[in-house]
């Protein structure tokens, strides 16, 4: 949640606009120092353009370029890691009841009770794990669209002196809360509820394989109209799979065998090789060293083209189809490589944080990201052109200064809208409406919406 905050706060385009085309050459200095009356006033991104941006002489073009690079691995990392996650922590939409019906065909009458008794105990569980995703997935993100419109209403009447309550012929769900990942998020446990629970689940790559397919279908699909959830539904769909999938096992065969592989030190047991949870928390931090440093490497040297997500291929050429499979490679690389050590770390990253602070910091962030990123005071459009803090960090400061304060100023956002004390009082009542789905959602009604 942390990169996804910082992807959007100090946003691509303000980089590339502030580091490549604001050049700290003599002749842009000239030029503002000349022009420093008309030019005070005028938007950053302009005065970047015509090469009239102050840069610290740190800023040379080959560290520019190695900042924007970096900021491109971030997206590869923030949006499959979050994918990713929400489906390791989404097993329990894996339907097990069908297992346990025919369990009950070869038991004894006793054992057929209890099986009975288990059934029921689970779809109870499922009715309330259903209420609480069409709390937070469906009723939560309209509530919230709803709430942004009128505190933007109440917000410019304070600055214009007049009230405007004009309402749209269309909700733009996209620039609220970027409602493509919650919708995705709905779409992806129905169809792990109806599709993936009846795979075998010994066989776990045939759901991946499946996800793959799908996701290169969708890339070679025409699209007309809002075209932005749909893309990013079937895109990152693997990485939810892959999620769903994993589990402590997987990663400790994965530590096993790097340790095997780099380290010979081969036993006769093969994967089953002791090691302690010491041992392996040690292995998979330095594993996790490596593959971050590696991937940082990566994305530094290969041509810059390549880094951008392939949302669509218009040919059946061999490379554009080799790179769109190496972008999951990688960055599946760079999620492991940052959970093996996060996952190890001792103390909680984010503090006062709780299991809704994603949730949180995700629906809320956006008009704190666009005041830092673009000067925008929140909820209003307007922008106040010398405001955009990460632009002033990046034409003011030496790079690894700008770099750590943006980071920085970005965690702080995470730590304040992720705090619990925010989330009880004020977020929760929107984010995770349970008040109104308890008011048209029943025991029966949940059920008839259950994709069993």
């Amino acid at each position: 949640m942390m990169l996804v905050v910082l992807w959007h706060g100090a946003s691509l385009y303000i980089l590339e606009a502030t580091l490549l085309w604001g050049s700290s050459s003599g002749e842009g200095a000239e030029a503002m120092n000349n022009t420093a009356t008309t030019t005070g006033a005028s938007p950053w991104w302009e005065r970047a353009e015509h090469h009239q941006l102050h840069h610290h002489p740190g800023w040379t073009p080959f560290v520019s370029d190695m900042v924007i690079r970096y900021w491109l691995r971030t997206e590869k990392v923030a949006v499959p890691g979050f994918c990713f996650l929400s489906g390791y922590f989404s097993k329990n939409f894996l339907a097990k009841q069908h297992l346990l019906r025919d369990s009950c065909l070869d038991q004894g009458e006793s054992d057929s009770e209890r099986l009975l008794q288990e059934i029921r105990r689970d779809q109870q569980k499922d009715q309330l794990r259903w209420k609480k995703t069409i709390s937070t997935l469906l009723v939560g993100p309209l509530l919230w669209q709803v709430l942004a419109w009128v505190i933007s209403c109440l917000a410019k009447s304070l600055y214009e002196s007049q009230l405007d309550v004009t309402l749209h012929a269309k909700l733009d769900l996209w620039d609220y809360l970027g409602t493509w990942y919650l919708f995705s998020l709905l779409m992806w446990r129905i169809w792990t509820t109806v599709f993936l629970s009846r795979i075998r689940q010994d066989k776990r790559w045939l759901p991946l394989l499946i996800s793959m397919v799908l996701s290169l279908v969708s890339v070679h699909t025409n699209r007309g109209g809002p075209q932005e959830m749909r893309m990013r539904l079937f895109y990152f769909f693997p990485y939810y799979v892959g999620g769903l999938y994993c589990d402590e096992t997987v990663w400790h065969r994965l530590i096993i065998w790097f340790r095997r592989f780099f380290i010979c030190r081969r036993k006769a047991d093969g994967l089953s090789y002791q090691v302690s949870l010491n041992e392996l928390d040690r292995a998979g931090r330095t594993i996790g060293c490596c593959g971050i440093i590696l991937t940082l490497w990566i994305c530094q040297v290969i041509p810059r083209d390549h880094l951008a997500w392939i949302y669509s291929i218009d040919n059946y050429y061999w490379l554009p189809h080799l790179i769109f499979g190496l972008q999951y490679i990688g960055a599946g690389t760079a999620v492991a490589a940052i959970i093996l050590v996060v996952k190890t770390i001792p103390f909680p990253i984010l503090p006062f944080g709780h299991s809704n602070s994603t949730l949180a910091i995700y629906e809320v962030h956006w008009p704190f990201a666009n005041f830092i990123a673009w000067g925008n005071l929140p909820y209003t459009g307007i922008t106040v052109t010398w405001l955009s803090l990460v632009q002033y960090c990046f034409s003011r400061l030496p790079p690894l200064p700008a770099v750590i304060a943006v980071h920085l100023v970005c965690y702080g956002i995470c730590v304040v809208l992720g705090n619990r004390i925010l989330w009880e009082k004020t977020v929760r009542h929107v984010c995770d409406p349970e008040w109104a789905s308890n008011w048209f959602l029943t025991e029966n009604k949940i059920g008839q919406l259950l994709p069993l």
